[in-house]
C-alpha cells in the first residue's frame, strides 16, 4: 500500500509543473517579411500561404495575435 501511495504522490509531483497558464492578455506580434506567395501586402489586408497556415494554427489554439509586414533585416 504504501508503494502505491508513493508512485502516485511522485507521479503528482511530477506533473506540478504541467498546471494550466493563464490565457495571454495581450495579442502575440508576428512579424513577417514582404515576400509573395508567402506573405504579402493587399489592400489592408496580410495574405498569403505562409500566413494563411499561422491563422489557422493559432485559431485552433484559440490564442489572439496579429501579424505585421516588415522589411526583411527587421523581421529576421
Amino acid at each position: 500500500m504504501r508503494r502505491y501511495l508513493f508512485l502516485l504522490l511522485s507521479l503528482l509531483c511530477a506533473l506540478l509543473p504541467t498546471q494550466a497558464q493563464p490565457p495571454l492578455k495581450s495579442p502575440l506580434v508576428l512579424q513577417a517579411p514582404n515576400d509573395p506567395p508567402h506573405n504579402m501586402l493587399a489592400d489592408t489586408r496580410i495574405i498569403g500561404q505562409s500566413t494563411e497556415q499561422v491563422e489557422e494554427m493559432f485559431r485552433r489554439a484559440a490564442l489572439p495575435y496579429t501579424i505585421r509586414i516588415t522589411p526583411w533585416p527587421r523581421a529576421y
